[in-house]
Protein backbone atom coordinates (compact mmCIF):
# COMPACT_ATOMS: atom_id res chain seq x y z
CA UNK A 1 0.00 0.00 0.00
CA UNK A 2 1.14 3.26 -0.75
CA UNK A 3 -0.13 6.87 0.18
CA UNK A 4 0.23 8.64 -2.99
CA UNK A 5 -1.92 11.35 -2.11
CA UNK A 6 -1.26 13.81 -4.60
CA UNK A 7 -0.03 13.73 -8.33
CA UNK A 8 1.62 17.27 -7.36
CA UNK A 9 4.72 17.66 -5.84
CA UNK A 10 4.03 21.17 -4.58
CA UNK A 11 1.09 19.63 -2.71
CA UNK A 12 3.20 16.88 -1.33
CA UNK A 13 5.44 19.64 0.13
CA UNK A 14 2.88 21.50 1.73
CA UNK A 15 1.75 18.46 4.05
CA UNK A 16 4.87 17.85 5.12
CA UNK A 17 4.63 14.35 3.31
CA UNK A 18 8.49 13.89 2.94
CA UNK A 19 8.19 11.77 -0.20
CA UNK A 20 9.36 12.12 -3.54
CA UNK A 21 6.91 12.04 -6.12
CA UNK A 22 9.28 10.34 -8.69
CA UNK A 23 10.99 8.09 -6.28
CA UNK A 24 7.33 7.09 -5.44
CA UNK A 25 5.82 6.34 -8.72
CA UNK A 26 9.70 4.09 -9.80
CA UNK A 27 8.59 2.02 -6.69
CA UNK A 28 5.09 1.66 -7.38
CA UNK A 29 6.19 0.20 -10.64
CA UNK A 30 8.91 -1.91 -9.44
CA UNK A 31 6.64 -3.39 -7.07
CA UNK A 32 4.44 -4.33 -9.53
CA UNK A 33 6.80 -5.70 -11.19
CA UNK A 34 8.20 -7.71 -8.31
CA UNK A 35 4.33 -9.79 -8.91
CA UNK A 36 3.74 -7.80 -5.62
CA UNK A 37 -0.19 -6.37 -5.31
CA UNK A 38 -0.43 -2.89 -5.11
CA UNK A 39 -2.77 -0.76 -3.69
CA UNK A 40 -2.68 2.78 -3.87
CA UNK A 41 -4.29 5.81 -1.62
CA UNK A 42 -4.93 9.76 -3.16
CA UNK A 43 -6.50 12.29 -1.23
CA UNK A 44 -8.57 15.32 -2.45
CA UNK A 45 -9.05 18.15 -0.99
CA UNK A 46 -5.80 19.08 0.56
CA UNK A 47 -4.99 23.47 1.35
CA UNK A 48 -3.94 24.48 -2.21
CA UNK A 49 -5.51 21.69 -4.42
CA UNK A 50 -7.11 23.15 -7.22
CA UNK A 51 -8.60 21.82 -10.83
CA UNK A 52 -5.63 21.20 -12.23
CA UNK A 53 -3.72 19.62 -9.08
CA UNK A 54 -6.66 17.10 -8.76
CA UNK A 55 -6.70 16.23 -12.35
CA UNK A 56 -2.69 15.49 -12.55
CA UNK A 57 -3.63 13.15 -9.36
CA UNK A 58 -6.34 11.56 -11.35
CA UNK A 59 -4.34 11.16 -14.07
CA UNK A 60 -1.36 9.66 -12.15
CA UNK A 61 -3.66 7.08 -10.24
CA UNK A 62 -5.47 5.89 -14.01
CA UNK A 63 -1.81 5.60 -15.46
CA UNK A 64 0.35 3.35 -12.76
CA UNK A 65 -0.02 -0.20 -12.29
CA UNK A 66 -2.15 -0.59 -9.37
CA UNK A 67 -4.76 -3.80 -8.70
CA UNK A 68 -6.63 -1.29 -6.29
CA UNK A 69 -7.27 2.46 -5.74
CA UNK A 70 -9.04 4.43 -2.86
CA UNK A 71 -9.73 8.06 -2.99
CA UNK A 72 -10.64 10.09 -0.42
CA UNK A 73 -11.76 13.53 0.50
CA UNK A 74 -9.74 15.66 3.15
CA UNK A 75 -10.60 14.60 6.45
CA UNK A 76 -8.84 16.44 9.05
CA UNK A 77 -9.33 15.50 12.40
CA UNK A 78 -9.31 16.48 15.56
CA UNK A 79 -5.99 17.42 17.52
CA UNK A 80 -3.94 17.83 14.30
CA UNK A 81 -2.79 21.10 13.04
CA UNK A 82 -4.89 20.42 9.65
CA UNK A 83 -7.70 20.31 11.84
CA UNK A 84 -6.73 24.15 13.12
CA UNK A 85 -5.57 25.26 9.85
CA UNK A 86 -9.16 23.71 8.31
CA UNK A 87 -11.01 25.29 11.08
CA UNK A 88 -8.92 28.90 11.14
CA UNK A 89 -9.85 29.48 7.65
CA UNK A 90 -13.40 28.49 8.12
CA UNK A 91 -12.98 25.15 5.73
CA UNK A 92 -14.41 22.83 8.15
CA UNK A 93 -18.83 22.50 6.56
CA UNK A 94 -19.24 19.76 9.52
CA UNK A 95 -18.16 18.84 12.97
CA UNK A 96 -20.55 15.66 12.47
CA UNK A 97 -18.19 12.81 13.75
CA UNK A 98 -19.51 9.79 12.40
CA UNK A 99 -18.90 11.90 8.74
CA UNK A 100 -15.41 11.84 9.61
CA UNK A 101 -14.67 9.27 7.34
CA UNK A 102 -13.37 10.36 4.59
CA UNK A 103 -14.76 8.10 2.05
CA UNK A 104 -17.65 10.16 0.55
CA UNK A 105 -18.78 12.79 2.62
CA UNK A 106 -17.42 16.09 2.73
CA UNK A 107 -16.88 17.49 5.98
CA UNK A 108 -14.60 20.16 4.64
CA UNK A 109 -13.97 22.47 1.59
CA UNK A 110 -11.05 24.57 0.44
CA UNK A 111 -10.66 28.17 -1.32
CA UNK A 112 -11.22 26.64 -4.49
CA UNK A 113 -13.88 24.12 -4.36
CA UNK A 114 -17.22 22.81 -1.95
CA UNK A 115 -17.76 20.06 -0.39
CA UNK A 116 -20.33 18.90 -2.84
CA UNK A 117 -17.45 19.46 -5.56
CA UNK A 118 -14.90 17.37 -3.66
CA UNK A 119 -17.68 14.75 -3.59
CA UNK A 120 -18.01 14.71 -7.33
CA UNK A 121 -14.27 14.48 -7.79
CA UNK A 122 -14.49 10.83 -6.01
CA UNK A 123 -17.20 9.66 -8.40
CA UNK A 124 -15.19 11.10 -11.59
CA UNK A 125 -11.69 9.71 -10.90
CA UNK A 126 -13.60 5.62 -9.60
CA UNK A 127 -15.45 6.09 -13.11
CA UNK A 128 -11.84 6.74 -14.84
CA UNK A 129 -9.93 4.62 -12.75
CA UNK A 130 -12.15 1.62 -13.94
CA UNK A 131 -12.34 2.36 -17.52
CA UNK A 132 -8.57 3.06 -17.40
CA UNK A 133 -8.14 -0.79 -15.69
CA UNK A 134 -10.31 -1.86 -18.72
CA UNK A 135 -8.60 -0.42 -21.29
CA UNK A 136 -5.14 -1.46 -19.68
CA UNK A 137 -6.09 -5.18 -18.70
CA UNK A 138 -8.93 -6.29 -21.62
CA UNK A 139 -7.19 -7.91 -24.81
CA UNK A 140 -9.88 -7.06 -27.57
CA UNK A 141 -8.23 -9.80 -30.11
CA UNK A 142 -8.62 -12.29 -27.08
CA UNK A 143 -12.31 -11.57 -26.17
CA UNK A 144 -13.38 -11.64 -29.30
CA UNK A 145 -11.87 -14.84 -30.12
CA UNK A 146 -13.31 -16.44 -26.93
CA UNK A 147 -16.84 -14.70 -28.06
CA UNK A 148 -16.32 -16.66 -31.41
CA UNK A 149 -15.03 -19.81 -29.71
CA UNK A 150 -17.99 -19.36 -27.15
CA UNK A 151 -21.49 -18.23 -29.50
CA UNK A 152 -19.90 -18.85 -33.07
CA UNK A 153 -19.73 -16.28 -36.48
CA UNK A 154 -23.81 -16.23 -36.18
CA UNK A 155 -25.18 -12.73 -35.94
CA UNK A 156 -28.27 -13.77 -35.16
CA UNK A 157 -27.99 -14.30 -31.70
CA UNK A 158 -29.41 -12.74 -28.50
CA UNK A 159 -26.90 -12.98 -25.61
CA UNK A 160 -27.73 -11.94 -22.07
CA UNK A 161 -25.36 -9.80 -20.35
CA UNK A 162 -25.82 -9.10 -16.39
CA UNK A 163 -24.37 -6.09 -14.94
CA UNK A 164 -22.35 -7.79 -11.91
CA UNK A 165 -19.33 -5.77 -12.21
CA UNK A 166 -18.24 -1.95 -12.42
CA UNK A 167 -20.10 -0.61 -15.38
CA UNK A 168 -16.92 0.03 -17.66
CA UNK A 169 -16.29 -3.48 -17.66
CA UNK A 170 -19.95 -4.44 -18.82
CA UNK A 171 -19.70 -1.48 -21.34
CA UNK A 172 -16.68 -3.02 -23.11
CA UNK A 173 -18.35 -6.51 -23.38
CA UNK A 174 -21.22 -4.68 -25.18
CA UNK A 175 -19.27 -2.99 -27.06
CA UNK A 176 -17.66 -6.28 -28.54
CA UNK A 177 -20.52 -8.01 -28.48
CA UNK A 178 -22.05 -5.96 -30.78
CA UNK A 179 -19.31 -5.21 -32.98
CA UNK A 180 -19.84 -9.35 -33.47
CA UNK A 181 -23.37 -8.78 -34.20
CA UNK A 182 -25.22 -10.15 -30.95
CA UNK A 183 -28.23 -8.88 -29.65
CA UNK A 184 -27.39 -7.86 -26.53
CA UNK A 185 -30.09 -7.68 -23.31
CA UNK A 186 -28.77 -5.98 -20.31
CA UNK A 187 -30.34 -7.91 -17.07
CA UNK A 188 -28.81 -5.23 -13.90
CA UNK A 189 -30.02 -3.17 -10.79
CA UNK A 190 -32.41 -0.49 -11.44
CA UNK A 191 -29.56 1.90 -10.54
CA UNK A 192 -27.29 1.09 -13.05
CA UNK A 193 -30.16 0.99 -15.63
CA UNK A 194 -29.61 4.83 -16.76
CA UNK A 195 -26.14 4.56 -17.58
CA UNK A 196 -26.31 1.83 -20.37
CA UNK A 197 -29.68 3.66 -22.45
CA UNK A 198 -27.46 6.33 -23.88
CA UNK A 199 -26.26 2.47 -25.59
CA UNK A 200 -28.97 0.14 -25.95
CA UNK A 201 -32.36 0.60 -26.57
CA UNK A 202 -35.12 0.46 -23.86
CA UNK A 203 -36.82 -2.74 -24.15
CA UNK A 204 -32.98 -4.39 -24.49
CA UNK A 205 -32.24 -3.41 -20.68
CA UNK A 206 -34.10 -5.19 -17.83
CA UNK A 207 -33.77 -4.16 -14.46
CA UNK A 208 -34.92 -5.20 -11.16
CA UNK A 209 -34.90 -2.69 -7.56
CA UNK A 210 -35.80 -5.04 -4.78
CA UNK A 211 -31.88 -5.39 -4.06
CA UNK A 212 -28.74 -4.44 -5.28
CA UNK A 213 -27.66 -7.79 -6.41
CA UNK A 214 -28.50 -10.68 -8.48
CA UNK A 215 -30.51 -13.53 -5.88
CA UNK A 216 -31.62 -16.64 -7.37
CA UNK A 217 -34.17 -16.46 -4.31
CA UNK A 218 -35.69 -13.10 -5.77
CA UNK A 219 -34.92 -13.42 -9.46
CA UNK A 220 -35.51 -16.78 -10.85
CA UNK A 221 -39.29 -15.99 -11.69
CA UNK A 222 -38.04 -13.19 -13.19
CA UNK A 223 -35.24 -14.22 -15.61
CA UNK A 224 -37.29 -17.85 -16.75
CA UNK A 225 -40.18 -14.76 -17.64
CA UNK A 226 -37.46 -13.62 -20.50
CA UNK A 227 -35.95 -17.38 -20.75
CA UNK A 228 -39.36 -18.77 -21.94
CA UNK A 229 -40.21 -15.46 -24.06
CA UNK A 230 -37.18 -15.40 -26.26
CA UNK A 231 -34.10 -18.36 -27.58
CA UNK A 232 -30.75 -16.67 -25.83
CA UNK A 233 -27.94 -18.16 -27.09
CA UNK A 234 -25.84 -17.31 -24.37
CA UNK A 235 -24.98 -15.43 -20.98
CA UNK A 236 -21.98 -13.26 -20.38
CA UNK A 237 -20.90 -12.43 -16.86
CA UNK A 238 -18.65 -9.70 -15.65
CA UNK A 239 -16.40 -10.12 -12.71
CA UNK A 240 -14.96 -8.07 -10.11
CA UNK A 241 -13.18 -10.61 -8.48
CA UNK A 242 -10.31 -13.33 -10.05
CA UNK A 243 -11.96 -16.04 -8.41
CA UNK A 244 -15.64 -15.85 -8.81
CA UNK A 245 -15.93 -15.88 -4.89
CA UNK A 246 -19.60 -14.09 -4.59
CA UNK A 247 -21.02 -14.73 -7.77
CA UNK A 248 -22.60 -18.52 -7.06
CA UNK A 249 -26.23 -16.89 -7.25
CA UNK A 250 -25.59 -14.97 -10.66
CA UNK A 251 -23.93 -18.37 -12.35
CA UNK A 252 -27.29 -20.32 -10.85
CA UNK A 253 -28.94 -18.03 -12.88
CA UNK A 254 -27.41 -17.68 -15.61
CA UNK A 255 -28.02 -21.34 -16.30
CA UNK A 256 -31.77 -20.72 -16.55
CA UNK A 257 -31.48 -19.34 -19.87
CA UNK A 258 -31.17 -23.29 -20.46
CA UNK A 259 -27.88 -22.87 -22.73
CA UNK A 260 -24.17 -23.92 -21.71
CA UNK A 261 -22.92 -21.33 -23.25
CA UNK A 262 -21.80 -19.13 -20.41
CA UNK A 263 -19.04 -16.57 -21.03
CA UNK A 264 -17.20 -14.72 -18.16
CA UNK A 265 -14.57 -12.06 -18.41
CA UNK A 266 -12.84 -9.92 -14.90
CA UNK A 267 -11.62 -6.17 -15.51
CA UNK A 268 -7.85 -8.04 -14.93
CA UNK A 269 -8.74 -9.65 -18.44
CA UNK A 270 -9.00 -13.36 -17.18
CA UNK A 271 -11.47 -15.31 -19.73
CA UNK A 272 -13.60 -18.18 -18.38
CA UNK A 273 -14.82 -20.40 -20.76
CA UNK A 274 -18.36 -22.59 -21.11
CA UNK A 275 -15.87 -26.04 -19.31
CA UNK A 276 -14.94 -23.92 -16.03
CA UNK A 277 -19.08 -23.60 -15.45
CA UNK A 278 -19.86 -27.30 -16.39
Amino acid sequence: KYGVESGDQDILDEIDKRQNLEKNVAMIKLTKTLGIKVHLTFTFGLPSDTAETIEKTIALACSLPADTVQFSIATPFPGTEMYRLYDEKGWLVSKNWDDYNGSKVAVSRNENFTAAELENYITEAYRRFDISQVERNLDADKAKAALRETFGDNSNQLIAVFQTSRTPLTRWLINQLSEAGKTVHLFTPVRFAQEFSAFLPAEQIHSFDNTSHFKHPLHADWINQFAQQQKFSGVVIPYTHENRQGYGEAETLARLFKTNKVLGVTQKGSIFTPKDYA
